[in-house]
């Protein structure tokens, strides 16, 4: 028995960092997805001007089209690589609140996958807050808290629990409403006092 014992020892052995080596590596990718989807997800700011001077553009479009996901590398020097998963979709741009935008059409990038249900979904209406990527495209201000769905002229979601607290009305706002006291503090932005 201890001959065998010694022969099976160093495969169980293998097989047992084997496992936990895969469930480090796994563990360690999931949470670099959940950190790209929260990355700056709390913005330093005391009101709405200030909360508008991170946002590039505003717009309201309809999502036409999802792209393939890829695979986004952060660009950041770290010792272990830090990549995302990124979505892109095509908006269809009905009108610029604020911003330089000239295109009939954008392209939104997204954290996350085609699985992911915090996509935007085709044919649905939004009002972005969009950052600019020095690349391509724009970025949802603070991931999923720059989208606001449109729905019988109301906005009926947002994931931006900061931006709700900075508006002047309550949960069921009315997108002309919503749209208003966007232009306006996006004519009256400032830095944050954080960043003073």
């Amino acid at each position: 028995m201890s001959l065998y014992i010694k022969k099976i020892y160093p495969i169980l052995l293998s097989i047992l960092v084997g496992v936990s080596a895969a469930f480090i590596v796994y563990s360690f990718q999931s949470k670099q997805e959940d950190q790209a989807h929260h990355f700056g997800s709390e913005i330093p700011t005391t009101d709405l001007e200030e909360y508008m001077y991170f946002v590039d553009a505003v717009v309201v479009g309809k999502v036409i089209e999802q792209k393939e996901t890829y695979i986004q590398d952060s660009g950041l020097p770290t010792k272990v690589p830090f990549e995302f998963p990124v979505t892109p979709a095509i908006i269809q741009v009905s009108e610029v609140i604020d911003g330089e935008i000239v295109e009939k059409e954008i392209k939104l990038l997204q954290h996350g996958n085609e699985k992911d249900s915090s996509l935007v979904s085709i044919g649905e209406e939004y009002v972005f807050l969009l950052q600019k990527h020095p690349e391509e495209g724009y970025w949802p201000l603070n991931g999923n808290a720059g989208k606001f769905q449109v729905v019988n002229d109301q906005i009926v979601t947002s994931k931006s629990d900061k931006l709700s607290t900075l508006m002047k009305s309550d949960n069921h706002l009315g997108v002309n409403d919503f749209k208003e006291q966007i232009s306006e503090a996006a004519k009256n932005r400032k830095k944050p006092e954080a960043l003073r």
